[in-house]
């Protein structure tokens, strides 16, 4: 179950994945194990249970990106498809209804329980599911809470939303660090856990825009780029509101605990992006400055949001042999990070703004950077967050699902092998350019750029 764009939508699910079992991993991690798109079951309702090979591709790139890049997830372990097995689709949901490849995608995460599984129980007035859900995830995924709550006679439930939040807020933050837009951030699809999953209408951001929505259905943006840290909140809320039953007198206070969201939000956001801009944090306002500017010119001038870290990571380097904080910027530094950024015909002011930034940046970088310094040289790369060279953008995804649909899957291995290394830069030159460059203006469409929860 769980709220679609705002509102209760009752019990949700298309019934196209299959928990094939559970298996210990290292150290004894839980791990439950999915099938997508093998056929209807009995959830599937007017379903056919089957999966396209766009969409498939998709959370296979998407996933898998997110564990190189250190982001909490859920993960694809083999793609597979068939091009004698089609699947019928409207992928636009404008009538026009058309034979895609099917394909299936076997995935894992420790759990796939959603906020939405909690807000079912708690529709039907089903305390003692409700209970038995929340004692289920305290024994499995969080046993520390049941021993500390016993020990301090406190609500257990409370402490597993406080805990859920931290984790929540912790997740959409490193989603903001790094341009990602989930699309669909319905309560069925934020995991109790803190970790992503559903990959549908996803993106991540090419060039900055802070209003960027990537689902076609989403109209009034209400999952943009921009909102989604209020969004992980307002469906925290309605997790606290279903859970409401089972906690103590006087504990169920959903705004107190939300605060724990916003929080952990704050400062793993800070600390993520003073990490990917290789800075040693001070003063939390003097850090949110030097952040700020740096978003306020990059949206200004509709930056490249992954090729703009790569280029400052690459100037902050080559500064490394630099022992003068307040030396100027030269013009070939600046022209470096432009080329890096994708940014072209400044005028005079917009210049002059980003040099500015660049100058304050350099004086701070010198002077408080996390770079490690020894006799073979200076190792100066993010610790948390790798600045990536590549990721799965959207037309590089289309270019892959299109060559796939026919036969050809070269071009989806050589994105996969780039994504699972994105600071890694590939040996051949015109594969490198061609998968880290900013996209075509041709990509810049709907069905490339924006993408429907068609799948």
């Amino acid at each position: 179950g769980g709220h679609q764009f705002g509102y209760w939508a009752g019990q949700l699910g298309d019934g196209r994945a299959i928990n094939l079992g559970e298996v210990l991993g290292v150290n004894q991690t839980r791990w439950e194990i999915q099938i997508k798109g093998a056929g209807r079951t009995a959830f599937s309702r007017s379903g056919d249970g089957r999966a396209v090979l766009r969409s498939s591709i998709r959370e296979f790139l998407g996933s898998e990106f997110m564990f190189a890049v250190n982001i909490p997830t859920s993960r694809a372990l083999t793609l597979s498809g068939s091009q004698a097995s089609s699947v019928t689709r409207d992928q636009f949901y404008d009538g026009n209804i058309q034979d895609e490849p099917g394909a299936m995608v076997l995935r894992m995460a420790p759990t796939w329980i959603r906020f939405g599984t909690f807000e079912l129980f708690a529709s039907r007035g089903d305390t003692d599911s409700l209970k038995a859900l929340a004692d289920f995830v305290l024994r499995h995924f969080y046993p520390f809470i049941g021993q500390i709550a016993e020990d301090q006679g406190s609500c257990p439930y409370t402490s597993l939303l406080i805990e859920v939040s931290k984790r929540t807020g912790r997740l959409f933050a490193r989603w903001q660090a790094i341009g990602f837009v989930h699309g669909v951030l319905n309560t069925d699809n934020l995991s109790i856990l803190g970790i992503t999953i559903d990959f549908g209408p996803y993106a991540f951001m090419d060039r900055f825009n802070q209003d960027f929505v990537p689902n076609t259905s989403d109209d009034e943006a209400r999952y943009s780029y921009r909102n989604q840290p209020k969004i992980g909140a307002w469906n925290l809320e309605k997790l606290v509101e279903a859970m409401a039953p089972i906690l103590k007198g006087g504990e169920f206070n959903g705004p107190v605990i939300v605060e724990h969201y916003w929080n952990a939000f704050r400062i793993e956001y800070r600390r993520v992006m003073l990490d990917r801009m290789l800075l040693m944090d001070a003063d939390p306002k003097e850090d949110d400055a030097i952040i700020q500017s740096l978003l306020d010119w990059m949206f200004n001038t509709e930056a490249d949001f992954p090729r703009t870290f790569a280029g400052i990571e690459r100037a902050a380097q080559a500064w490394t042999k630099q022992k003068d904080p307040d030396s100027q910027i030269s013009e070939s530094e600046l022209n470096s990070v432009l080329a890096w950024a994708v940014v072209e015909d400044l005028k005079d002011e917009e210049k002059q703004e980003i040099r500015l930034w660049l100058h304050q940046y350099k004086k701070r970088f010198l002077e408080r950077n996390t770079c490690s310094f020894n006799r073979a040289g200076s190792s100066c790369t993010p610790k948390i967050m790798p600045n990536s060279l590549y990721q799965p953008r959207n037309y590089l995804m289309h270019e892959a699902i299109e060559a796939a649909s026919s036969g050809n899957l070269q071009p989806l291995q050589s994105l996969f092998e780039a994504v699972m290394n994105p600071s890694t830069q590939i040996k051949s030159t015109d594969l490198h350019e061609k998968l880290s460059a900013s996209p075509p203006r041709w990509a810049l469409k709907r069905g490339i750029s924006q993408l429907s929860c068609s799948s």
